[in-house]
């Protein structure tokens, strides 16, 4: 009787790390998901900022502050001249449209009008 209710606990523990795990990386894959819809408009506004940039591309590794609810990303825009490395805070909202950088120097300001390859921290590709 005592080894049933061993085996019982035993496996209902197991179903409920399961659960838990499947659970833990649902949100993962959809806090990713956010991330990459936060990098297209900052890759929107970096080309709207910056001037002759040939390529951007954001690191696959974030930081997080959940107490300010921000996260940071690393962005290497490569331009014409020379490559700049800059950290992004990317928004908690879409209602905040300013680009914020902390650390890294800018490129020369102005309006790039051709495409421009983008790599976002999933790996995936787009030309804006």
């Amino acid at each position: 009787m005592k080894k049933k209710m061993i085996i019982s606990a035993i496996v209902v523990l197991l179903l409920i790390a399961s659960v838990g795990g499947g659970f833990y990386m649902f949100q993962q894959k959809k806090k990713e998901a956010q991330v990459v819809e936060w990098e297209k408009v900052v890759a929107k506004q970096i080309k709207n900022t910056f001037v002759d940039i040939e390529e951007i591309r954001f690191s696959e590794v974030t930081s997080e502050n959940w107490l300010a609810n921000i996260t940071g990303v690393s962005v290497n825009i490569i331009t014409d001249k020379d490559n700049k490395n800059l950290s992004i805070v990317l928004p908690p909202d879409f209602e905040d449209t300013s680009l914020q950088t902390y650390g890294g120097k800018a490129p020369e300001k102005g309006l790039t009008e051709n495409k421009i390859k983008v790599v976002y921290s999933d790996s995936s590709e787009e030309e804006i």
